[in-house]
C-alpha cells in the first residue's frame, strides 16, 4: 500500500507547488543571508571611512557585531532543537572565535 502511494505523480498538485516554493525560499535565504551578514558587519568600517569613528573602534564594533550574530544563530539553533539556547549560543560563539583565530594564525 505504501509503495504504491509513493509512486504517485505529483505534477500539478499543491504538494509540487509547495515544494517548489520551499526550494526557492531556502535558496534565497541561503544566498542572501551571508551577504547581509557581511554588510552588517562592515557598517563600522564604513563609518570609519567617513570619519565618524576611528578604525580601531570599527574593528571592535565589527567583532562585537559578528560575535552577537554568532551567539544569536547558536541560540536559535538551540531553540529549534529544544536544547539550551545559552549553551548552543556559547558553542557557536566559541567555534566562530576559534575559526577566526585559526584564520589569523594561518595567514601569518
Amino acid at each position: 500500500v505504501y509503495k504504491r502511494q509513493m509512486l504517485i505523480n505529483l505534477e500539478g498538485t499543491l504538494i509540487e507547488e509547495a515544494t517548489r516554493a520551499t526550494i526557492i525560499i531556502a535558496a534565497l535565504a541561503s544566498g542572501v543571508s551571508p551577504v547581509l551578514a557581511a554588510l552588517i558587519a562592515s557598517i563600522p568600517f564604513m563609518l570609519s571611512m567617513i570619519g565618524i569613528i576611528s578604525f580601531i573602534a570599527a574593528v571592535y564594533a565589527s567583532l562585537l557585531i559578528i560575535a552577537s550574530m554568532l551567539f544569536s544563530l547558536g541560540a536559535m539553533l538551540g531553540r529549534i532543537s529544544g536544547e539550551s539556547q545559552i549553551r548552543y549560543g556559547l558553542i557557536m560563539l566559541t567555534t566562530g572565535l576559534l575559526v577566526g583565530l585559526l584564520s589569523v594564525i594561518l595567514v601569518h
